[in-house]
């Protein structure tokens, strides 16, 4: 039998403590310090689970104190949105809103993510955060790119644990694949860190070596007519401002250049798989009409509007996109990973990755470099601003080197 508790009357006002409140006291003490326990070990679970998390206000603050790091300044938090193991952070820059995503420790973001299953984004999905271990990350990565092209083989070397992440390093054509997933398998994405103290270091750092180098002279491959490709992501935003400062050149230079936008050999931002195949097949097929729809589109990415405004034959549209766009894609990837492209925008030049600024009068001075005998348009005076990255077509007025890697 379990002792009973007495409760008395204390009539002693001398005695500070009889048996009962003795007891009572050590129960309440034991009760106390169980509390204590479960606390520490809910805190403990969820940091193993999610890592040390920080709010989605802190992640939206520290995405844009480390933009603003980049850009020079204008960068404004706006919104964010709960997504399991990550946050949906809304930036807004010159008047347009950029897409991030942030690991819920705050130590990574990417532009893009791909999602595993087709419940992933949805609203009681983004609330479960069952971790799950290397091996079934391991797995769903593998099938997940079987089901995208089932004679593609990747195999299994390493992986790392980044918190919220696990980066798992696969073998594919005798070459290591990085590919990182949320731990509660959701999302695949491209990480990058989001290290403040380390943007600041490295930036000194930058301005250091910037003091004391002389800059060498760049040397662009000559030739009669120049190759000018420019390669990007449809919806990445600095990839849109190179877009926007390079389409009056190339209009201006025309038949003078050999000159194309190509797309880079991986996605990173969701529409992209759409609205790629929709630019590749009017450039290649309905070509006259393609820097008009690239300018209507770098409006505010309303590709349907575009196709009605600039009177694309949206028949002849449908039968590209699910017949020889993948061939065209296929040729542009290729081009890009010969480049070695490692982000968007990327200018190669008679074959050569060529370092230029964005506005269209460094784009003119730039690509007029590449002739043996410049023409005459290479004396007219284009824009010197920088466009503004993302939609629109303000004015920036920072010489932006960013990109999407």
């Amino acid at each position: 039998m379990p002792e009973k508790t007495e409760i008395r009357i204390d009539n002693d006002p001398d005695k500070k403590f009889n048996l009962s409140k003795k007891k009572s006291m050590l129960l309440i003490s034991a009760i106390l310090v169980i509390l204590i326990l479960v606390l520490l070990l809910v805190f403990v679970l969820d940091v193993n689970l999610t890592g040390n998390v920080i709010s989605e206000e802190r992640a939206g603050a520290k995405a844009s104190e480390f933009f603003n790091l980049i850009t020079g300044g204008g960068v404004e938090y706006i919104s964010s949105e709960n997504m399991g193991y990550i946050y949906k952070i809304i930036l807004s820059y010159d008047g347009n809103e950029i897409p991030l995503f942030v690991t819920k420790d705050g130590k990574y973001f990417s532009y893009g993510i791909a999602y595993l299953d087709n419940e992933s984004n949805s609203e009681e999905n983004f609330k479960k955060t069952d971790e799950i271990d290397v091996e079934e990350a391991t797995i769903k990565i593998i099938d997940f790119f079987s089901k995208e092209d089932e004679n593609l083989s990747l195999q299994y070397n390493s992986s790392l644990d980044l918190g919220a992440l696990y980066k798992i390093i696969f073998i594919f054509n005798n070459q290591e694949v990085p590919i990182s997933i949320t731990k509660d398998g959701k999302y695949l994405l491209q990480e990058m860190e989001l290290d403040l103290k380390k943007q600041k270091q490295q930036l000194e750092e930058l301005k250091e070596q910037q003091a004391n180098v002389t800059p060498e002279i760049q040397e662009i491959p000559k030739s009669d007519k120049p190759k000018v490709e420019l390669f990007v992501m449809t919806h990445c935003p600095y990839g849109t401002q190179a877009e926007k400062g390079i389409i009056s050149v190339f209009e201006l230079l025309r038949n003078k250049i050999e000159g194309n936008i190509r797309f880079v050999h991986y996605f990173m931002h969701e529409p992209e798989e759409t609205e790629t195949p929709i630019q590749i097949c009017i450039r290649e097929e309905q070509p006259e009409k393609y820097l008009n729809y690239l300018s209507c589109f770098l409006e505010d990415g309303d590709s349907n509007r575009c196709l009605t405004e600039i009177g694309i034959d949206v028949n002849k549209l449908n039968l590209c996109i699910s017949g020889k766009a993948e061939d065209y894609y296929v040729f542009d990837s290729e081009l890009s990973q010969n480049y070695g492209v490692g982000g968007s925008p990327t200018l190669v030049i008679n074959g050569q990755i060529i370092s230029s600024g964005r506005s269209s009068a460094e784009y003119l001075d730039t690509i007029c470099s590449a002739f043996n005998i410049p023409p005459e348009e290479c004396d007219e005076e284009l824009n010197s601003v920088n466009p503004s990255p993302g939609f629109g077509y303000s004015e920036s007025g920072s010489n932006n080197k960013a990109s999407c890697s």
